[in-house]
C-alpha cells in the first residue's frame, strides 16, 4: 500500500475525496475526464508532476468529486497562483496626509506586513524592478479625487526625482504627505532649486518649497480603493 502521509495536505485531500465520492472515480478515470492520459493524476501525486494543478482543472475535479475547491488547493497559495509565483510588497503601518501631514521618523524602519501579487501584475506595475516597492495607506482629502482617503497606494521608491512632474509621497518638513509635484526653473543660479507642490482637492492652495528642504520618499505608481 502506498504512504499518504509523505503527501502534501493538497493531495492527501484529492485521495480522500475519491475514497469517499458517489460513483466509482479512480485517479485514472478523473484523469480522462480532464483530457489527460489515464497516469496523469497517478504522476501528479506520487511524481510531483505536475507540481500543482491548473486552477481550471482544479474546479473540474472538485466538480466531479462534488467537494469545495479550496481542498484543493497547495497551503501557500494566494490570489489564485502558489507562493514562488507571487512578489511581496511590504505594506509600511504609517498612513501617508492627503490634507493633514502625519509625521514620521524613519520611512524605511516602519513596522510592515507583505501584500503579495503575481509576477505577471508586479511586471506590468513596474518594469523595471520590484526591489524599491512599497504599500501605504491615504488619509484625508486634499488628493480627491485623485486619491481618496482609505485608498492604497504602491510607491516606487527608487523613483523619487520628479525630473518628470507627478503624484509622490513626501516629507514636506511638515510630514508625510502625497502630492502632485512640479520641478520649477530656478530664477538664477543664487536661488535655491525649488518645487511646487499640489493637491488635487481646489480646497487647498498650492505652496512651494526649497527642493533642498523637503525629502521626497517615492512615485505613486498604483492605487487600489474599496467600493
Amino acid at each position: 500500500m502506498t504512504n499518504t502521509s509523505t503527501l502534501s495536505p493538497e493531495r492527501q485531500a484529492l485521495l480522500q475525496a475519491i475514497a469517499h465520492a458517489k460513483g466509482d472515480w479512480t485517479l485514472a478515470s478523473l484523469s480522462r475526464a480532464l483530457n489527460r492520459n489515464a497516469a496523469y493524476l497517478h504522476q501528479y501525486l506520487h511524481r510531483q508532476s505536475p507540481r500543482r494543478l491548473p486552477e481550471a482543472e482544479r474546479h473540474k475535479i472538485a466538480a466531479l468529486l462534488t467537494i469545495d475547491e479550496a481542498r484543493l488547493q497547495p497551503p501557500t497559495e494566494r490570489f489564485g497562483t502558489s507562493e514562488d509565483e507571487t512578489i511581496r510588497i511590504p505594506f509600511l503601518d504609517i498612513e501617508s496626509a492627503a490634507g493633514h501631514a502625519s509625521h514620521i521618523d524613519d520611512f524605511a524602519e516602519a513596522t510592515q506586513t507583505n501584500w503579495q501579487f503575481t509576477k505577471e501584475i508586479i511586471t506590468q506595475i513596474a518594469p523595471y524592478g520590484q526591489g524599491n516597492l512599497r504599500l501605504i495607506k491615504v488619509r484625508g482629502d486634499s488628493m480627491a479625487p485623485q486619491l481618496e482617503d482609505g485608498d492604497v497606494i504602491m510607491i516606487d521608491l527608487a523613483n523619487n526625482t520628479p525630473h518628470q512632474p507627478g503624484t509622490f509621497v513626501l516629507d514636506d518638513g511638515q510630514g508625510l504627505v502625497v502630492k502632485h509635484l512640479e520641478l520649477l526653473t530656478p530664477e538664477d543660479e543664487a536661488n535655491p532649486q525649488k518645487i511646487r507642490i499640489c493637491s488635487m482637492n481646489k480646497a487647498y492652495a498650492p505652496y512651494r518649497r526649497a527642493y533642498q528642504d523637503i525629502r521626497i520618499i517615492g512615485r505613486v505608481i498604483w492605487m487600489a480603493r474599496a467600493f
